[in-house]
């Protein structure tokens, strides 16, 4: 090397000189790049990981979301109408008033609670038969959690209260459970809201059940209009 530096000229070695020094930046360049590209090869991973845990955060409340929200199932056969207020007909007074009758609320197994008479909440066996409409009550995260509770609690309250047609009834019943579960964040229902409910939101089970409803108001109708016409 030493004798191949002899014999270069002035200008050839500053040359080389010059080349060195390119080739010295060329290569520090060429490592920092590779760093930097290092560098953002762990971002990129950190990122991803970032992204999946997010996703999975996302998946998980989902999850939770389905889980508060089951799918109810109606049996008309069993009597099971889970997370949801009846409604029958009461004798005499729905066949001359069609939107009075009978009410109860179920547990989230679908065991309908009533309070049918002085001191006494039937459970599994309503009063007035079975029903006809029914109402699927439109629940949140702690109102699921703390359903079957408000119902217990209603009940406990209702078998040591007396009976009576016009200011404490079945609705007043349903009522008391829903002020308790605080349903849609009010503690104010009423035996008129209860029967308001269903006038504008009872759904019927079944054609049967729409004509079993129906069936004494059409007859003592038909009777008035009879005598009314002879």
């Amino acid at each position: 090397s030493s004798i191949n530096n002899y014999n270069m000229s002035d200008e050839e070695q500053k040359e080389e000189s010059v080349n060195i020094k390119k080739y010295e930046e060329i290569k520090t360049e060429a490592d920092e790049g590779e760093e930097v590209n290092k560098e953002t090869e762990k971002e990129t991973e950190k990122e991803s990981k970032e992204e999946k845990e997010e996703k999975e955060e996302l998946e998980n409340k989902v999850k939770n979301n389905i889980r508060f929200k089951p799918k109810v199932k109606l049996d008309m056969k069993k009597q099971r109408y889970p997370y949801c207020i009846v409604w029958t007909p009461l004798p005499c007074f729905t066949w001359f008033i069609p939107s009075i009758g009978h009410v109860g609320i179920c547990t989230s197994k679908g065991v309908i609670h009533d309070f049918a008479g002085p001191y006494y909440v039937s459970i599994d066996n309503m009063a007035f038969g079975n029903p006809t409409k029914y109402i699927l009550l439109d629940l949140d995260e702690r109102e699921y959690d703390e359903y079957d509770s408000a119902i217990e609690g209603g009940t406990q309250d209702y078998n040591e209260k007396d009976y009576s047609f016009c200011f404490n009834n079945c609705h007043s019943y349903v009522a008391r459970c829903l002020n308790t579960l605080k349903y849609k964040g009010k503690t104010n229902y009423t035996m008129i809201h209860i029967w308001w409910l269903f006038c504008i939101k009872g759904k019927y089970l079944n054609c049967s059940k729409f004509i079993q409803t129906y069936l004494g108001f059409f007859i003592v109708a038909l009777v008035i209009l009879g005598f009314y016409f002879l």
